[in-house]
């Protein structure tokens, strides 16, 4: 029998009621915040952590993807080509020169629309679009449960250093990146089990940055190699601190392959 703490009943206060609560400061939830504002709904973007990007700030994944088909066409625009545009804005990174308006149909299929960019200015620009589109923004604040009734969703109820509170919406989006909201509401998803160890950083040999990516290969699965479940959190910090590991590991091989001790994790 699993061992329970039976909580007390309580009355959740309701902080705030808007047209559009977005769940996730990811690029993702960014886009429908802004687009919420712009389109004259009171919108509220809800962000566990206290910066948004997500993956593509605070996981590293530095680089914007195209949005042309490799052929010389752009096939992406709006938001899209915006968000893109915000990964220069007061930072080192340069959208390609052909990609600017001076490029020809050659130059522009052998060049990508994309951006490689810093993170932390991404971070910093990303908080001003949404500031500026007129949406609210609930940092530190995370997802715990919501409250139905009539066949939708009525509240999400959140906590943050306030406390457990609650915010009513006529429309939700879920872009928490595991479908926080869907699950709490009881609709039918899915979940796998087959994450593996992954990681990298950047590496500073006091010349020069590099990217350097480790992990495991997750196509070829070897025999008995452990996987994780991102909905377990047994399981995300085991992968967590594996893969960090593997940073520290590859880092030290560095080191004596280069004969180079002043390489550094940046």
């Amino acid at each position: 029998m699993i061992d329970v703490v039976h909580e007390s009943a309580r009355n959740t206060p309701v902080i705030g009621e808007y047209d559009v609560v977005v769940v996730g400061g990811g690029v993702a939830g960014v886009a429908a915040a802004v687009a919420a504002s712009r389109n004259g709904a009171s919108t509220l973007l809800i962000e566990n952590h206290c910066v948004l990007g997500g993956l593509a700030t605070e996981g590293l994944i530095a680089i914007y993807l195209p949005i042309c088909d490799g052929r010389g066409n752009q096939v992406m625009g709006g938001l899209a080509e915006e968000m893109l545009r915000l990964t220069v804005q007061n930072a080192p990174a340069k959208i390609p020169a052909c990609w600017t308006g001076t490029g020809d149909i050659q130059q522009r299929t052998a060049e990508r629309f994309l951006s490689r960019f810093a993170p932390q200015p991404y971070m910093l620009a990303l908080e001003d679009f949404v500031r500026q589109a007129g949406a609210k923004l609930a940092y530190d604040t995370r997802l715990c449960g919501v409250d139905c009734g009539e066949g939708k969703i009525k509240a999400v109820i959140v906590e943050n250093k306030t406390g457990r509170c609650a915010i009513r919406a006529r429309a939700f989006i879920d872009a928490s990146g595991d479908a926080d909201i869907c699950v709490r509401a009881g609709e039918p998803t899915k979940t796998h089990s087959d994450n593996t160890r992954s990681s990298w950083f950047v590496a500073y040999d006091g010349q020069k940055l590099d990217t350097i990516k480790c992990g495991d290969n997750y196509v070829d699965i070897k025999p008995g190699a452990k996987r994780y479940a991102g909905d377990n959190h047994e399981d995300v910090t085991e992968m967590l601190l594996a893969s960090r590991q593997m940073v520290m590991e590859r880092i030290a091989r560095m080191r004596m392959e280069q004969s180079n001790d002043a390489i550094y994790p940046a």
